[in-house]
């Protein structure tokens, strides 16, 4: 098994492992004293998936939008939301409180539950205003799907597949990870053990 093969392994087994690590209610708001979402990553991806077929307009410009999406996704992990365009989020310095940004560049994986930005123009995104989405899942080749709006011909939510290392970032929320879980998935790089 090469080295996203097990990556993708040991992404699935942490986000298997944190799907009993926490329970309770919905996403509610950010725990102000340590930025992390209230909700685990589980019920962010759940909440996210149960937006498929929607027409999500946050901000009333320009209908429904992939910004939008990520508007509402912040919003509901409790980090409130940002503003511009898919690629904005790229270079965006606002990143919330514990937030980590990845580069494709630099080898980063992605992992669900994390915000995946392409550059306008890199990928087939033709718009110079990029694009961004939910990471919901990874394959043992690193081939990833992603929960996203105003993708192709379609405005709504869909899930759509994207090929291992095409995006430009990754924005990985500051997930209460079990210190386990924390050391499994920092011996891959996917996360920094703190």
């Amino acid at each position: 098994m090469n080295k996203h093969g097990i990556t993708a392994l040991i992404a699935a087994l942490a986000v298997f492992l944190l799907s009993f690590s926490f329970g309770g209610s919905a996403c509610a708001k950010e725990k102000k004293e340590t930025g992390k979402p209230a909700c685990s990553i589980q019920e962010a991806l759940q909440w996210a998936r149960d937006r498929k077929g929607e027409y999500i307009d946050m901000d009333g410009a320009y209908g429904a939008q992939c910004v939008d999406l990520i508007y509402a996704y912040y919003e509901r992990l409790g980090v409130g939301r940002r503003g511009g365009n898919g690629a904005d989020y790229q270079y965006d310095e606002k990143l919330p409180k514990g937030w980590e940004r990845l580069n494709a560049d630099d080898g980063a994986f992605p992992m669900p539950g994390d915000v995946v930005v392409w550059a306008g123009g890199a990928y087939g995104i033709s718009s110079s205003c990029g694009h961004v989405g939910i990471v919901h899942s990874v394959s043992k080749k690193g081939n990833f799907k992603v929960i996203e709006q105003n993708y192709g011909a379609d405005r709504s939510v869909t899930i759509n597949p994207h090929k291992a290392g095409e995006f430009t970032c990754l924005l990985r929320p500051n997930w209460s990870l079990t210190d386990a879980v924390r050391h499994e998935l920092a011996k891959y790089g996917l996360v920094n053990e703190k």
